[in-house]
């Protein structure tokens, strides 16, 4: 690795030697094998990284990857799909998309070009990049820039708006018998192809209480709320799903509020419940409870007042 500035931390040059040792081979792949070459949990590795380099290491090594692959492209005659493969792409499909994302033109497009233009620039918070001619990284900064500040208060305010309704909600469903909240629906659909829809009432007012990603993600970076206890809370009744919302709701907004504090909104975390494996941000999570949560309470709102005899115009207190 070459650091063209002397004024590089020295923190900085091990961070990216972990790096480049992935890159070049040497070193084992992946988010935790990083980790481990410099001595952290995975945890701290991504947060350290970030503070040091100025971008999350997963951003990093994959346009270093694109970088060295644009290199290829440009003075070798190498099959692209070869190409594709070293960058770490299953498919050249995947590879193709990801190279047009940053150079703005297809692989193949990119080699046309490279007899008549000069390497297309790329823009980077870290100043870390790919160096042909040192076949390794180079840093072209001294400093890291300082760290965007943003208090994300309008995700917090969402969160709290979600919480609420659903509160008023499920004091509305105390107004339903039994067998109310247990008849089957007339019509069922899911939000997502791949979980099956709810046959009752009952069922989509506990599927919009707690998100089982979040509960994933909490279990595998060792996430502990002050009382967790609404974990063990598994009955349907309206009195439980109460208590469930009531400490789910803590334990996210805290978990929220900490990934703001913190500006860790790209820090990396592997769901190993998916099949394969998956990596996903913490940003990420945050935005699919939005997505997909604000939905399903609709959906169960509508379901609630179809119960009632109330049309949806009607505002939740």
């Amino acid at each position: 690795m070459n650091t063209d500035n002397p004024a590089s931390s020295n923190r900085e040059r091990e961070l990216l030697g972990v790096l480049e040792r992935q890159l070049s081979g040497t070193g084992d792949s992946g988010g935790d094998a990083m980790a481990s070459d410099a001595c952290l949990s995975r945890f701290h590795f991504q947060r350290v990284f970030r503070e040091t380099v100025g971008e999350s290491p997963g951003e990093v090594r994959r346009r270093l990857q694109l970088e060295r692959a644009a290199h290829e492209l440009r003075s070798t005659t190498r099959a692209i799909t070869v190409i594709a493969l070293e960058a770490e792409y299953r498919s050249l499909e995947g590879f193709g998309r990801a190279f047009k994302t940053m150079f703005r033109v297809s692989p193949r497009e990119y080699r046309k070009l490279a007899a008549r233009v000069a390497p297309l620039p790329l823009l980077a918070p870290s100043g870390v990049h790919y160096n042909s001619a040192v076949q390794g990284i180079i840093s072209l900064r001294g400093t890291v820039p300082p760290r965007r500040k943003t208090t994300m208060n309008l995700t917090e305010r969402l969160l709290d708006s979600d919480y609420r309704m659903k509160q008023s909600m499920l004091q509305m469903a105390r107004l339903l018998s039994d067998a109310q909240l247990d008849a089957p629906l007339a019509f069922r659909h899911s939000l997502m192809p791949f979980v099956e829809p709810e046959k009752t009432l009952r069922e989509t007012l506990d599927r919009m209480i707690t998100d089982i990603w979040v509960l994933t993600l909490f279990d595998e970076i060792g996430w502990k709320s002050a009382d967790g206890r609404y974990r063990t809370v598994i009955g349907k009744s309206v009195e439980e799903m109460i208590t469930r919302l009531d400490g789910y709701h803590a334990d996210f907004s805290a978990f929220v509020r900490r990934v703001a504090a913190d500006d860790s909104w790209e820090t990396e975390w592997v769901d190993r419940a998916c099949e394969p494996a998956e990596t996903f941000t913490y940003g990420a999570v945050i935005e699919g409870v939005l997505t997909w949560g604000i939905p399903q309470r609709i959906k169960a709102q509508q379901q609630l007042l179809g119960q009632l005899g109330l049309n949806m115009g009607l505002p939740l207190p």
